[in-house]
């Protein structure tokens, strides 16, 4: 199962993010939750060979675009807290 326990709970991320945007913050978590969702899935299902190829390439493509985000969210607001 994909948690995200490492990560602080919006409460304090809002604390320590005082001039951050909740956008940005939103934005982290869709695509942390939407990697997250097709992870879960390639483990908890018996998936044939080319279904497993493409639920891989969906968790793929999320982390990615989370990763990709927050490496920009930090390029024009060096204040951002990193969760990826």
């Amino acid at each position: 199962m994909c948690t995200l326990a490492a990560s602080p709970s919006t409460k304090e991320l809002m604390a320590r993010r005082a001039h951050s945007t909740e956008i940005q913050d939103g934005m982290d978590r869709f695509f942390l939750h939407q990697g997250c969702k097709w992870q879960t899935l390639l483990k908890e299902i018996n998936l044939k060979p080319g279904s497993k190829a493409y639920v891989a390439r969906q968790a793929a493509q999320w982390f990615t675009m989370a990763a990709d985000a927050e490496q920009l969210f930090f390029q024009v607001n060096r204040e951002y807290v990193r969760i990826v």
